[in-house]
C-alpha cells in the first residue's frame, strides 16, 4: 500500500465521520417542551417597594441603612447608554450617590448597589406576605460588614400605600 493510497483512505474515513456526525446532529429530533417559568417573573416585578430591615448584625451596624422605598424600573440601559443584563432601581425617599440595579434569577429577586462608600446586595424571595430575604452591606476596607433580614411589600408609587398582596404573580 502506497503513501498516496493511505492518505486517500484517511481522507475518505474523515469525510464519512464528518457526514455521520452532521447527520446525527441535524436529524429530526423530538420537540423540546418549554420549561415552566420561574416563580418570580421579571416583567411582573417593576414597580415600587417598601423595604423594612430588621436590626443589622455585624461590624459597623450603626451606619448601615436601606432606603425605605425603592422603585424598580424596566430600563436596562446604564448611564453610558449600554444595554445591561440588569435593570435600574432607585431610592424614592433619598438622594443617593449609590447606583442600584436589579435582576431576577429563578425564584429570587436580587437588588445590588455600589457607591464610593461601599457596596451591598439584597436577595428577596416571595413569601405569604410580600417578599422576604436578607441584605448585606460591605464598606470599602473593613469599616462595615453587616447583614439583616429584610421584608418588602409592593406599594403604589404615587401614594406609597400597600397594593394587593397577590400582585406578584407566579
Amino acid at each position: 500500500m502506497t503513501t498516496r493510497t493511505r492518505w486517500i483512505g484517511l481522507a475518505g474515513f474523515v469525510i464519512i465521520l464528518t457526514w455521520a456526525s452532521l447527520w446525527a446532529r441535524f436529524r429530526e429530533s423530538e420537540a423540546v417542551e418549554p420549561r415552566p417559568r420561574p416563580e418570580l417573573w421579571v416583567w411582573d416585578l417593576p414597580g415600587c417597594y417598601r423595604l423594612i430591615a430588621q436590626p443589622w448584625v455585624g461590624e459597623g451596624a450603626g451606619v448601615a441603612a436601606l432606603p425605605e422605598y425603592l422603585m424598580l424600573a424596566a430600563d436596562s440601559v446604564d448611564q453610558w447608554g449600554r444595554v445591561q443584563e440588569t435593570y435600574r432601581a432607585r431610592p424614592m425617599d433619598s438622594v443617593s450617590t449609590a447606583r442600584y440595579r436589579w435582576f431576577a434569577r429563578a425564584d429570587t429577586l436580587w437588588i445590588v448597589w455600589s457607591s464610593p462608600a461601599g457596596a451591598g446586595g439584597l436577595a428577596l424571595r416571595e413569601s405569604s406576605d410580600g417578599l422576604l430575604g436578607r441584605a448585606r452591606i460591605g464598606g470599602s476596607g473593613d469599616s462595615v460588614d453587616v447583614t439583616a433580614r429584610v421584608q418588602a411589600w409592593r406599594v403604589n408609587c404615587g401614594t406609597r400605600e400597600l397594593e394587593v398582596p397577590d400582585r406578584i404573580r407566579r
